[in-house]
């Protein structure tokens, strides 16, 4: 009895859920269209015609990986010329040019086969003959490191005041054994010899020196004219001096020494150039010029390269005369 009432209230209920409610029309379901209708997730992974939408895209640095090769072949018909991979615009011939170009470097010096300026004159310049001394409270004594910047710097102002406006066209030394060398040096010496006599005597001298201005005969004679020949040259320019720097203590000496009323020489530069006629040996041209140091102070510091470029340029500065002689070319 209990199993047949259960059944039968089963029954009751399933007619009152299909029945209509009281005042309400059942009105058939219409079809919706199918772009309208957002399709169901579906239940199994086993429907192929309906694939699971795509997830969200996610940031991602790596690039999508090319297509296989069979997704390719089925992309190209039969018969029809694959096309071209895109590989971007192809480079020209400047851009080649510019992705090989070496870096900008600084322009070479001129060497002895560049050619001439027109109308001037071959002069080799000797080896500048300069020492720089060190001044202390215990005495003076030169320093060849000082010495070796200021003839470097002395040689590369001569070089360039030398080209100056197509002035020479400067060659280098050749090369010469010991002996050649001994003679270049012998030269040099007797050029300073030269150089201290017309400053200090000649120059200053007064009236009876002043026909010697006039009348300028010097000469290193003609023991240079080798040079002519292996050097391809008509002239030498010779330079040479000294310099004296003061040290610390030498400066607070000085410094004592004029609070009491005591002169103290400090420290100073001299420098002579001269222009020689290398078969004859004639001094075709020469001057000087000095510079004076207070308590440590000097702008004529040649071991400087400025300071160097502003010693030459007084000395050339009335070119081609000078206060003794006016330069004749050959």
């Amino acid at each position: 009895m209990k199993v047949l009432l259960r059944n039968a209230l089963l029954v009751a209920a399933m007619l009152l859920l299909t029945m209509p409610a009281v005042g309400q029309t059942q009105v058939p379901a219409v079809p919706v269209a199918e772009e309208q209708v957002e399709p169901a997730e579906p239940e199994s992974a086993s429907i192929p015609d309906q694939p699971s939408p795509p997830p969200a895209a996610e940031p991602s640095p790596e690039p999508p990986a090319p297509p296989a090769a069979a997704e390719v072949e089925a992309a190209v018909p039969e018969g029809a010329e694959e096309p071209a991979p895109d590989v971007g615009p192809m480079p020209t011939a400047a851009d080649a040019a510019e992705a090989i170009a070496p870096a900008a470097e600084a322009p070479a010096l001129a060497t002895d086969a560049a050619p001439l300026a027109s109308g001037s004159r071959r002069i080799v310049v000797l080896p500048v003959e300069f020492v720089v001394y060190e001044k202390s409270v215990a005495g003076i004594e030169a320093v060849p490191g000082w010495s070796e910047q200021a003839q470097l710097s002395l040689a590369e102002a001569s070089a360039r005041m030398l080209q100056f406006e197509d002035r020479f066209a400067v060659v280098p030394v050749p090369g010469l054994d010991e002996p050649g060398q001994s003679v270049l040096r012998e030269h040099v010496e007797l050029f300073k010899i030269i150089a201290d006599t017309v400053t200090g005597v000649v120059f200053n001298g007064g009236k009876a020196w002043a026909a010697k201005k006039t009348s300028f005969d010097y000469t290193l004679g003609d023991g240079l004219a080798f040079l002519a020949d292996s050097a391809g040259a008509e002239y030498a320019f010779v330079l040479a001096g000294k310099q004296l720097k003061q040290t610390g203590g030498s400066v607070l000496f000085q410094l004592l020494a004029a609070a009491g009323g005591v002169s103290v020489p400090g420290g100073g530069m001299f420098a002579a150039a001269g222009i020689i006629e290398l078969r004859s040996g004639r001094v075709a041209w020469i001057n000087s010029v000095q510079g004076g140091e207070l308590f440590g102070m000097t702008s004529n510091d040649v071991r400087k390269p400025e300071s160097a470029d502003a010693v030459l340029k007084s000395m050339f500065a009335g070119y081609p005369a000078s206060r003794l002689v006016t330069l004749r070319m050959l």
